[in-house]
């Protein structure tokens, strides 16, 4: 075997991805250069396979070079963004420049400060340097961040895979958790009230028991004394309730056995009630017939009415007073001739006695 074959087998055939990772170029470029010829590259069947050495000799020759300029002139050039410049200065950033493209991707680990970029887009203020003629008022800037789903998407409740969505319904969400904390609060304070008042009730019956028991034991004595006094009262709920409705009075035993011997004795005698006298009136009894009579004024008449009912009846005493006894039977103001009993008639409009 040659010298010449064994040194050929001492270098490996690679294949078109390891030409691409070698040279740090895309595999369609690598493709694009093969099919222009510019490439060094052998052909197995349907296989391009290459020796780095000769691909290694032509970037040593400066071709691809050559090539990536040529790529370079006949590649777009990224598009700018409206947004010339992204001055940050928050968190742990100070003057911290961006200038970025139509298309841009911030990651990174937590703090590397995609949350600020995020901020400083919301603000829209004057961290923001925007192109010749444009300004931030004429773009409405929409940022899909941490704050936003915290303002935009809540769970609702406990239910898995159910949200809240927008922040007028997460407002209302959150009057709704409020109000039923402020619910669930008031329900713990009744329940807290609820079994004081029970407490108490409680205390309360097993007071009144002790007292009912207390009244009935202590009082046998005087039950005993006094049997027909408490009858309809001999049960010691209705002793005791008896007991809390009147108010005590001190009394001699011996004054109280003297009345209970009178009023319980044997030979008492019992009287009905005095019932109401009927319907009848004073005129009807003997003696009394003027109260059947009715009481009326002297001045009870129709001309003293009609006068009354004018309102006159100060004008007409003034003219009487004036006019009486000087008109020889005739009305001083039309000359026409009075009644004859005109003057009685004058007179007992205002008499004030009664017949």
């Amino acid at each position: 075997m040659s010298a010449e074959y064994e040194n050929m087998q001492v270098e490996k055939w690679v294949n078109l991805e390891d030409v691409a990772e070698h040279l740090s170029l895309s595999q369609d470029t690598v493709r694009t250069w093969i099919k222009e010829g510019k490439l060094p590259v052998y052909k197995a069947g349907k296989r391009y396979k290459f020796k780095i050495s000769e691909v290694d000799e032509w970037v040593r020759e400066g071709k691809i070079k050559e090539y990536k300029q040529e790529v370079d002139l006949h590649m777009n050039p990224k598009m700018k963004s409206a947004i010339e410049k992204i001055t940050l200065n928050d968190a742990t950033f100070s003057n911290e420049v961006i200038e970025p493209t139509y298309v841009n991707f911030f990651y990174g680990k937590n703090g590397a400060g995609k949350s600020t970029i995020a901020r400083t887009f919301k603000a829209n203020d004057e961290h923001l340097q925007w192109q010749a003629g444009r300004a931030s008022t004429d773009y409405d800037v929409l940022v899909y961040d941490t704050d936003f789903i915290n303002a935009n998407l809540r769970n609702y409740g406990n239910l898995a895979g159910v949200f809240t969505v927008n922040e007028t319904n997460i407002a209302i969400q959150e009057q709704v958790d409020t109000l039923n904390a402020e619910r669930k609060k008031m329900g713990e304070e009744y329940n807290g009230h609820k079994a004081a008042i029970d407490q108490k009730t409680a205390d309360k019956n097993t007071a009144l028991s002790t007292f009912q028991s207390d009244c009935w034991s202590k009082s046998a004595e005087a039950r005993t004394l006094f049997d027909e006094a408490i009858k309809g009262k001999k049960k010691a709920a209705l002793f005791a309730q008896e007991i809390l409705a009147i108010t005590p009075v001190a009394h001699d035993v011996e004054d109280l056995k003297t009345l209970y011997g009178t009023v319980f004795s044997g030979d008492a005698q019992q009287y009905n009630m005095l019932s109401k006298a009927g319907k009848v009136t004073y005129a009807s009894l003997p003696g009394y017939e003027l109260m059947g009579k009715p009481i009326s004024s002297s001045s009870d008449t129709d001309f003293a009415k009609f006068i009354k009912a004018l309102k006159a009846t100060d004008w007409v005493r003034s003219g009487h007073t004036h006019f009486a006894g000087q008109t020889d039977g005739k009305c001083p103001y039309c000359q026409q001739k009075l009644p004859s009993n005109f003057d009685k008639e004058i007179a007992a409009c205002f008499d004030a006695q009664y017949q």
